[in-house]
């Protein structure tokens, strides 16, 4: 399982989740919208799942990486 956050995890790539992912990501902007997740080989990473926060955080020059 991928860990979305301490209260919310989900497989990403099992087919029940493939097949209606839509409900999961209403959720998400509705509870989470600014989650840290848990990428393969533990990686760490921010998922950001409304549309304004998104477009803020691609103008913000404090989030780039080189």
């Amino acid at each position: 399982m991928d860990q979305v956050s301490p209260n919310i995890k989900v497989s990403f790539g099992t087919p029940h989740f493939k097949a209606n992912p839509y409900p999961f990501y209403a959720r998400l902007r509705r509870e989470l919208p600014l989650c840290r997740v848990a990428l393969p080989g533990k990686i760490d990473a921010w998922l950001i799942t409304r549309y304004d926060d998104v477009f803020q955080a691609l103008k913000d020059e404090r989030l780039v990486k080189e």
